[in-house]
C-alpha cells in the first residue's frame, strides 16, 4: 500500500513539472525572452505621452520587389546578405503620402518622420554570422527642378553592427541575443523610451540608439519632406537553416511612436563616426598578386585576355547627401569597389546600359577575378564579390572569402602568400569546376540575360580593430580579366591588354 501511494504521489509531481514546463513555453510566456514585458513596455509609453501603433519587421526581397515593378532598380541588394526592413503604418495626422507601401499589410517601407517620433524594435538579434547591422536610410528626397520624389538608398551615420551592439550579455556573444533598438532624432524621446522600456523590465544594456541626425535631413509629416526607411542585414550564417528559420520569423515587435504633445525639439547632434582605417596595408602582397595575374593568364593563353578597372564604388553616406547621388544602400562598415565608376551611380537607370561587359554560354568565355583576399589578410571579417545586372543593379550570384580559401592555389601551387590571395572563375556554366560562380540566365531580375551587361561588385566589411569598413587606400583592389576566344594574351605589364569596356 505504501509503494503504491509513493509511485502515487511521484506521479503527482512528475505531471505538474511537465504541465509548468509546457505553461513556460507557451507563445504568450515566451514574449518574456526578450529581456521584458511587450504589454507593459507599450502602457508605459502611452502613459509617457506617446501614440503607439505596431508596424512590421521581415525579410525584404529587392529583386522580387523590382520584378513586380513596385521599384525601378534592386538597389545593388547583396546576394548572400538577406535585408530585413520595417514596415511602418502613417502617423497620426499625417499629410505627406507614405510611399512604396506593401499593398498585402498596407504598410510603408518609405516613411516621412517627425522629428520627435521613434520607431522601436523589441526583438532578438540574428544567429550566429559573420555580420548583421542595423540602421535608418534616407530612402527619397524631393527633388523641386522635377517635382517629384527621387530614390535615394543613403545611410545618414554608422550602423548598430555585431561588433557594436549592446545586449545584455556579459560574455559578449551578440548572437540570438535580446535586443531594442530605437530610431530617433530626438534626445527627450530616446530618454522617455529608454525609461519605459526599463519600467517593464527591459535591462538598459540591451537597448541600442539609431540616431537619426536631423540637421542632415528634412523630418516632419507636410510637405515635401524626406523618406526614410530601416533595414537591417546579415552575411554568412554559421547554419544556414538557423538563419531561414530567422528570416521567416525574426521574433521582433516594431513600434512607431508620435509624441501626443509638440514640445521643443531636442535634436541630437550628428553622432562622430567611427575612424576607417589602421595605417596597416596589404601592399606588401602587390607581388604575389602579381605573379598570380601572370599565372592566370598563362594557364589561357590560347584566349584573348581583357584586363578591366575596378574602382572605388561609392561616396559615403553624408556626401552622397549633399551632392545628389543615390548609393543604392551604402553602409560605412564596408569598402567598395566596382567595374564600373562612381559618377556612374549619378546618372538615370537607362545611362547605365552601355556600362559592363557581356557574358555568353560557352567554355571558352569566361571572367576570372583575384586579389587579396580581405580576410585572410586581416583587414576584414569577411569579403565577397557579387555579379549585377545591368541597369536595374539586380544581384544574382555572389562567393565570398571564406570559399576563397585556398582557391590561388589552382594557379600558384606552394607559393609562400597563396593562402592570402584568391582566384575565382565566373561563367554560365562550371562544367564542373568548383571554383566557378555560375551566372543565372533568370527568371526576371533572379537572372541577367545574355544580351544584358554584368558589373562586379566587391565589399569588404568591418576591419576588427576600427568596428567600421577598412580604409580603401589600406587595400589591395580586386582586379578582373576578361576571357574570350580570339588572339592569345601575352602577358607582361599589369596593363598589358588593357581594354576597357563601354562606359557611361
Amino acid at each position: 500500500m505504501r509503494k503504491t501511494w509513493y509511485a502515487l504521489v511521484f506521479a503527482t509531481i512528475l505531471l505538474i513539472s511537465i504541465m509548468a514546463l509546457m505553461i513556460a513555453c507557451t507563445p504568450e510566456q515566451s514574449a518574456n525572452l526578450r529581456g521584458g514585458d511587450i504589454d507593459l513596455f507599450k502602457t508605459a509609453l502611452e502613459e509617457a505621452g506617446f501614440k503607439v501603433q505596431e508596424g512590421a519587421y521581415g525579410y525584404q526581397d529587392a529583386i522580387a520587389l523590382c520584378s513586380a515593378g513596385v521599384i525601378a532598380n534592386c538597389m545593388g541588394a547583396n546576394v548572400e546578405a538577406p535585408y530585413l526592413a520595417y514596415k511602418l503604418p502613417p502617423a497620426p495626422g499625417q499629410k505627406t503620402p507614405s510611399m512604396k507601401v506593401d499593398s498585402a499589410s498596407g504598410l510603408a517601407f518609405a516613411y516621412p518622420l517627425r522629428s520627435d517620433e521613434a520607431i522601436v524594435q523589441i526583438g532578438f538579434t540574428p544567429p550566429e554570422s559573420a555580420f548583421f547591422s542595423y540602421q535608418s536610410y534616407l530612402t527619397m528626397r524631393y527633388d523641386p527642378v522635377l517635382n517629384q520624389y527621387k530614390g535615394f538608398f543613403n545611410s545618414i551615420g554608422d550602423t548598430i553592427n555585431n561588433l557594436t551592439i549592446n545586449t545584455h550579455n556579459t560574455e559578449g556573444n551578440p548572437f540570438n541575443q535580446p535586443v531594442i533598438i530605437i530610431s530617433t532624432a530626438d534626445k527627450r524621446t530616446d530618454k522617455l523610451v529608454r525609461a519605459a522600456a526599463q519600467s517593464a523590465g527591459y535591462p538598459l544594456d540591451m537597448i541600442n540608439t539609431d540616431v537619426i541626425p536631423s540637421a542632415t535631413v528634412n523630418m516632419g509629416l507636410e510637405g515635401n519632406v524626406d523618406l526614410f526607411g530601416f533595414v537591417s542585414r546579415i552575411a554568412v550564417p554559421g547554419d544556414k537553416t538557423e538563419l531561414d528559420e530567422y528570416i521567416a520569423n525574426p521574433g521582433s515587435v516594431v513600434l512607431r511612436l508620435t509624441p501626443e504633445k509638440i514640445v521643443a525639439p531636442d535634436p541630437f547632434p550628428a553622432p562622430a563616426l567611427r575612424v576607417r582605417g589602421t595605417g596597416e596595408t596589404e601592399l606588401d602582397l602587390l607581388p604575389a598578386v602579381e605573379e598570380l595575374r601572370q599565372a592566370i593568364l598563362a594557364r589561357y593563353k590560347n584566349l584573348k585576355a581583357t584586363e578591366i578597372p575596378a574602382y572605388v564604388a561609392l561616396p559615403e553616406g553624408f556626401n552622397a547627401i549633399q551632392s545628389g547621388i543615390n548609393t543604392i544602400g551604402d553602409n560605412r562598415d564596408a569598402a567598395y569597389f566596382s567595374t564600373i565608376e562612381v559618377d556612374a551611380w549619378t546618372r538615370p537607370d537607362d545611362s547605365r546600359r552601355n556600362a559592363g561587359f557581356t557574358l555568353p554560354d560557352s567554355p571558352e568565355d569566361f571572367v576570372i577575378i583575384y586579389g587579396v583576399n580581405h580576410e585572410a589578410a586581416g583587414k576584414a571579417i569577411y569579403a565577397n564579390s557579387v555579379v549585377y545586372g545591368l541597369p536595374y543593379l539586380n544581384g544574382v550570384a555572389s562567393v565570398d572569402s571564406r570559399t576563397y580559401q585556398d582557391s590561388a592555389d589552382n594557379y600558384i601551387p606552394g607559393h609562400p602568400q597563396a593562402r592570402y590571395l584568391y582566384a575565382w572563375k565566373i561563367a554560365r556554366n562550371s562544367y564542373g569546376d568548383p571554383h566557378c560562380l555560375e551566372v543565372p540566365v533568370g527568371p526576371k531580375r533572379y537572372g541577367i540575360g545574355l544580351d544584358e551587361k554584368i558589373l562586379l561588385f566587391f565589399r569588404a566589411y568591418l576591419e576588427e580593430a576600427t568596428q567600421v569598413g577598412p580604409a580603401h587606400n589600406e587595400l589591395i583592389i580586386n582586379r578582373v580579366i576578361i576571357f574570350s576566344p580570339g588572339k592569345c594574351s601575352t602577358g607582361g605589364s599589369p596593363l598589358s591588354g588593357f581594354s576597357l569596356p563601354n562606359r557611361v
